[in-house]
């Protein structure tokens, strides 16, 4: 969608956009119940990420279609959301460790069935 986007909008005003990826999360996040204090220092250090974001690439709207913003602000949504569904969704998987160590054993597996396949 984001590419999709981009072919009507400028480059300034997609990175603007997708700049707004923290407030979405924020917003999303409090709608699914997060506690999270948003404090005072968190929204100005915030509000100031995107002017820096506005200073360094600038406003360009020309030619910017309602379809391409709709496009670039559902790709926000996914960016701001698929964090918070992931930790949802996979809070049962098991440790990075114990699946670190299992991903390794399967590699290990894996090597040993192509080496066996290839050597026939």
């Amino acid at each position: 969608m984001l590419s999709f986007a981009e072919q009507s909008l400028t480059s300034s005003l997609t990175g603007l956009l997708v700049a707004t990826v923290p407030f979405a999360a924020v917003i999303a996040a409090r709608v699914a119940g997060d506690d999270d204090r948003l404090t005072p220092i968190r929204l100005a250090g915030m509000v100031l990420g995107v002017i820096g974001i506005a200073a360094l690439l600038g406003l360009d709207v020309r030619g910017a279609q309602l379809t391409a913003i709709g496009a670039a602000a559902l790709v926000v949504l996914g960016y701001a959301t698929a964090p918070m569904i992931a930790s949802r969704a996979l809070s049962d998987v098991a440790g990075r460790r114990r699946q670190l160590g299992r991903t390794v054993r399967d590699c290990g597996r894996l090597r040993a069935v192509r080496r066996r396949d290839w050597t026939r």
